[in-house]
Order: structure tokens, then sequence, then C-alpha cells
């Protein structure tokens, strides 16, 4: 790599897209990656990287996380974990408590409908569009979103569950499932607790994918103990 740089140094070419041309170069998308927007950012001049700079200083002085315990659930796909939290949640809300779930995408998503109102807001170029019933109501972000930020304006719930952000900074719980053939996607001592049908000595908490009730009786007592 130093020697194709150098060489287009000396050619006076300045292109980094030329010089990627002629490396073996993996792309990522940066929707993909958990905090992707503020990990990667295009900076071509003094006056943007000041810019750059001083919000980035302005983040850090923020704090990193919200008053409500946030647990989050990983696994690879295939091994369940959508419908074990489809289980727990009714065991949590059993035992009094406010849930919140919010769920990483990997994929660009749409949950409008074509040609209704809010789509059309979307469409006309509106950052944020909500929708608002006697029964329910949606906020929707249509601009990168950081997710730290974005749980911090949940609230009113007891416990925020996210499925999937493995990189994100919140306990996590790990469900593995030996039939997917895939190994653990986090090491069990990582882990504020493990959910496997195949037996786990480096974690202090595990269970089975079978064993609900004892799943929700852990997050309550883990909920009073930090609060």
């Amino acid at each position: 790599m130093l020697e194709i740089l150098k060489e287009q140094l000396e050619s006076g070419d300045l292109k980094v897209k030329h010089l990627l041309e002629r490396l073996r170069v993996c792309y990522v998308a940066v929707e993909g990656l958990t905090d992707g927007s503020r990990k990667f950012q295009n900076i071509n001049t003094r006056e943007e990287y000041q810019t750059f700079t001083e919000r980035s200083a302005v983040r850090l002085e923020k704090e990193l996380h919200t008053d409500i315990p946030i647990v989050s659930f990983v696994a690879y796909s295939g091994t369940g974990k959508t419908t074990f939290l489809e289980r727990l949640i009714p065991k949590l809300k059993a035992r009094g408590l406010k849930i919140a779930i919010v769920k990483h995408d990997g994929h660009r998503f749409e949950i409008d409908h074509e040609g209704k109102d809010s789509d059309r807001f979307t469409k006309a170029g509106a950052d944020v569009t909500g929708l608002i019933s006697s029964e329910k109501a949606v906020l929707m972000e249509n601009r990168q979103t950081d997710p730290e930020e974005f749980l911090k304006k949940i609230d009113g719930v007891d416990l925020i569950l996210t499925e999937g952000f493995k990189q994100g900074p919140w306990p996590k719980i790990m469900l593995h499932r030996k039939g997917t053939g895939k190994p653990m996607p986090l090491l069990p001592e990582e882990c504020l607790a493990v959910i496997s049908d195949v037996e786990i000595l480096d974690c202090e908490n595990v269970f089975t994918l079978e064993e609900i009730e004892k799943t929700a009786d852990f997050l309550f007592r883990y909920i009073q103990n930090i609060s």
C-alpha cells in the first residue's frame, strides 16, 4: 500500500478515490454500523474540521446514559431472540413493569404507507414526522440518529430492552442456540446473563431458552438493585 501511495503522490494525483481503486478494499455501509454517523465524517476543509471538533466536544459533555435501565439482547439471526422477547415481555408486564423495546435494523426500512399524509410530509423533506391518535403515537426521525441520544427520549417506562446493538455501551444478555451452527456472538464473561441450550461456565447468570419466568425474575431484581 505504501508503494502505491508514494507512486500516486509523486504523480500529483491527490484523489483518495483513485487510491482506493488500486487497493483491495472492503466497503461497509455506514448505516449498518452502530453509531456509524459519528464514527465517519466527510471533512474536506479546515472549517468543516473545526465544526466537527466543536460538535464532538459538545457530545462528550452530554451524559451517555438515561436514568431508565437499558439491557440489550444480542444473538445471531435465527437464534430466536425475537420469539424469546415476545414471550418475556408479558412476564415483565405481569410484574408491574412498563417496558420499551427498540430493535436495531441494519437495513433501510419504511413504516409509512404510500400516499398517506405522513408519507407525503416525509417525501416533502420533513426531518421529523409525528402521528398521534387517541390510543397510540409515533415519532419518525427521517435522518441518521444516534442510538444513545434516541433512547434518552424514551420516558415513562421502567426498563428499555433493545434487540441487537451488539456494539452499544449497555449491559447485554446473549442468546445462543447450538442448532444454529454459529459461534457465540459475545464472550459469556462480558454478558450480564446468557440464555442458551449449551453449558455455559463463564457467566454467573445462565438460563435455558425455556426459562422465561426465571429471566423475568432476574431482570426484575436487576432493576431493583440499580435503582
